[in-house]
This record gives structure tokens, C-alpha cells and sequence, in this order.
């Protein structure tokens, strides 16, 4: 190789290299936050759970379907799961509960029950009062609920319905409403329903 050559193309491939070097560190970093927000959200998720049964079993999943990848953290996991006692529930918290104006509320009550329909109208009111915009309607129920539930499409609301969970415990606390999922796909639409009572 000339001597020319050298000095002209050195500081250029020496740049090149370093500039894929920090591409493939940026790469990696972002890769790797990414994983750790998954993470998060899916240990969260199941730790959501109303029953330490539930929680317990949610977390074995993750674990058996190897969902996680961290050592660490899947130890740290086996741990908690070994003591369950010390295994709360984690609300939901790091869900903004802005985040569901993007999403149709529809309120159900049982037909012909007045004082139902008017407190699935005070309840579309205070959702509502707390998040401006968002789209909340109320209706007769087509089928009964055995309790009051939060009806959502899992693995893609999840999050949202236990937003959801925490902003009705917050503005109606009277109901205890519980995540129940559903079999047909219901993109960005949950459902509300008030315990069927004749």
C-alpha cells in the first residue's frame, strides 16, 4: 500500500469502524431497554392477578414458556414463587390511565333495572370526569355477568384493563370489578359490565 493512500484512507476507515462500533453498542443498548420494558410489563401483568394462586401460576408460566430471559431474574422470580406469602399484588401503576382515550368504554347494565342504568350512567360520568375525550357508552346487556367485570381481548389489553381496574376502583369503589377475558378480538374496545341482576 502507497504511503498516500494510507493517509488519505486511514482517518476514513478508522471513522467507518468506529462509527459501526457505535452503531452496533447503540444497537444493543436499545435491544436490550427493550427487553427490559417487556419484561416489566409481562411480570406486572401477572402480578396483577386478584388471587396469590393466580399470581403464582401466571409467574410459573413466564418462567416454564421462557417468556424471560434474565438469569437474574428468572432466579430472583423462583424465589418470590418459593415464599408465596410474601407475593403481592402489584396495581397496575406504571400504567397511565390517559393512555385509554384510545379506547371505546361501553358500560353494561341489566335491562329493565333502572337504578343499574342510572349508576352505569353516573359511572360513564366519572370516567368521563377523569379522562376527557375518551368515548364511554352505555347499553342493555345482550348476556349476564356473574359479577362485575372488565371484559378485554388478553395479550393485547391487558394493560389497559387493569388501567382500567385501578381508575374504577379509584372513581366507583363500591363494585369490585375483576378482569375477565374474552375469545373474539375487541381492538381498543373494553367492556364494563354491572352484575346481571332480575
Amino acid at each position: 500500500m502507497s504511503d498516500t493512500f494510507k493517509t488519505l484512507f486511514a482517518p476514513l476507515i478508522a471513522l467507518l469502524g468506529g462509527t459501526a462500533i457505535a452503531a452496533i453498542i447503540a444497537f444493543y443498548a436499545n435491544t436490550s431497554l427493550e427487553r427490559d420494558k417487556f419484561s416489566y410489563a409481562v411480570i406486572q401483568n401477572a402480578l396483577a392477578a386478584e388471587t396469590p394462586e393466580e399470581r403464582i401460576e401466571r409467574l410459573k408460566l413466564l418462567i416454564r414458556l421462557k417468556i424471560l430471559s434474565d438469569p437474574d431474574l428468572i432466579k430472583a422470580l423462583e424465589k418470590e414463587i418459593a415464599s408465596p406469602k410474601s407475593l403481592p399484588q402489584l396495581v397496575s401503576s406504571g400504567y397511565n390511565v390517559s393512555n385509554l382515550r384510545v379506547y371505546k368504554i361501553k358500560i353494561f347494565y341489566t335491562q329493565e333495572n333502572v337504578a343499574q342504568r342510572d349508576e352505569a350512567n353516573l359511572l360513564a360520568s366519572k370516567i368521563k370526569g377523569k379522562l376527557p375525550g375518551v368515548e364511554v357508552e352505555v347499553a342493555i346487556a345482550k348476556d349476564s355477568a356473574t359479577d362485575d367485570q372488565i371484559r378485554y381481548e388478553r395479550g393485547r389489553e391487558d394493560l389497559a384493563a387493569v388501567g382500567l381496574q385501578q381508575l374504577l376502583k379509584e372513581v366507583h369503589p363500591q363494585r369490585p370489578f375483576r378482569n375477565q377475558t374474552v375469545v373474539t378480538q375487541t381492538t381498543n374496545f373494553l367492556s364494563v359490565f354491572l352484575k346481571t341482576e332480575r
